[in-house]
């Protein structure tokens, strides 16, 4: 914990208080991991992978095959949504993610709670994925899900390929397009689920992707 003052311009009244990891997480940039993206209808769709820069943009990922539910990103912090405009994407034959563009500002919060939205952690690098790894999902509909890596290099729905399965299938609808990491660290964003080896599994796209093909780089700093 730290002594911090806010300014009127971050938060509308002037108080000194301690600063914790809760504190600041409610209080600083609105756009973040594990967060509700809405259809152009309003209704919520997918899920928010993480916060991202590309060719110093500010920006978001998730799911390539998010494509009617990534309009918008809704605050669950402030109530506000902030539209996403623009898309980069994947080959299906390199996995499934979408860069999406903001105008607002972005952090490396990502949740890892349905309600309690001041619980997550902040991401402060990136890491490959290996067998046996130990990861979780945060998804908007199934919340905070452990698991671990099974097998690298195979293809999902709808010809996705490139994608990494965990060993059991622990994902719902709506959680597409959510954040993959191992502690502090970003690996992937959740594609869906497929049967491999006779079992259905959840799977994500490597987050390294992400940097190679589209020239995404994950935020790693408040």
């Amino acid at each position: 914990e730290r002594a911090v003052s806010l300014r009127d311009s971050d938060s509308h009244f002037s108080v000194v208080l301690l600063e914790s990891e809760t504190t600041r997480s409610v209080l600083d940039s609105n756009v973040r991991g594990g967060g509700q993206l809405r259809k152009q209808s309003g209704e919520t769709g997918c899920t928010s992978g993480f916060a991202a820069t590309r060719a110093g943009e500010n920006g978001v990922l998730t799911a390539k095959h998010c494509t009617g539910s990534a309009y918008a990103y809704y605050s669950v912090i402030n109530g506000s949504t902030y539209n996403l405009t623009g898309a980069h994407t994947t080959s299906h034959d390199r996995g499934d993610i979408r860069w999406k563009k903001t105008t607002t500002s972005i952090t490396n919060f990502v949740h890892n709670h349905k309600t309690n939205h001041s619980s997550g952690v902040r991401v402060n690098q990136t890491k490959g994925s290996v067998v046996g790894q130990n990861v979780v999902l945060f998804g908007r509909t199934s919340g905070y899900k452990e698991d671990k890596v099974y097998r690298l290099n195979v293809c999902g729905a709808a010809d996705y390929c490139n994608l990494t399965a965990v060993t059991n299938f622990v994902s719902a609808n709506g959680d597409s397009g959510g954040p993959w990491r191992t502690g502090t660290a970003a690996v992937g964003i959740h594609h869906g689920r497929a049967n491999v080896d006779n079992k259905l599994r959840s799977m994500y796209t490597r987050i390294g992707v992400a940097n190679t093909d589209l020239g995404v780089v994950v935020r790693t700093t408040p």
